[in-house]
């Protein structure tokens, strides 16, 4: 969706102002009822723009970016706001533990070949599967 976007962009914002004629040289300034309005034709349950921050600080800190270019991408000039917004999972915590004890020397834990996955016990019964690398 976000590519067709993109694409279809004239100005420099992905998202320009819809007011002032449409200018695609001014950015949106208030979004409030452009999302209600795309909640309620997704059928979802509401939540908060925010929380899509949230999420994409998350996913990208844990897909390996590294926290200087995750700062510059939220526009943040404070490392310590990116940890406001950046909130590691149990299950990709559990991964990264996982893997480090993969490859202790004296684990009864093997290193799992990559690439492969595991399916890792968690605390009240629960399963997950974790992409593991070497």
């Amino acid at each position: 969706m976000l590519r067709r976007r993109v694409q279809k962009v004239n100005g420099e914002f992905v998202f320009p102002s819809t007011r002032q004629g449409k200018n695609p040289s001014n950015h949106i300034v208030k979004l409030n009822n452009a999302h209600r309005g795309a909640i309620i034709r997704a059928e979802v349950e509401v939540f908060r723009l925010y929380d899509l921050r949230h999420t994409f600080a998350t996913r990208a800190a844990e897909a390996g970016v590294d926290i200087m270019t995750l700062a510059a991408l939220l526009g943040h000039s404070r490392i310590q706001m990116v940890l406001r917004y950046a909130h590691p999972t149990e299950e990709h915590q559990i991964c990264v533990f996982r893997s480090i004890v993969g490859t202790h020397s004296g684990s009864t834990w093997a290193p799992i070949p990559e690439p492969s996955w595991a399916v890792i016990p968690v605390h009240r019964g629960q399963l997950f599967r974790c992409q593991m690398s070497t």
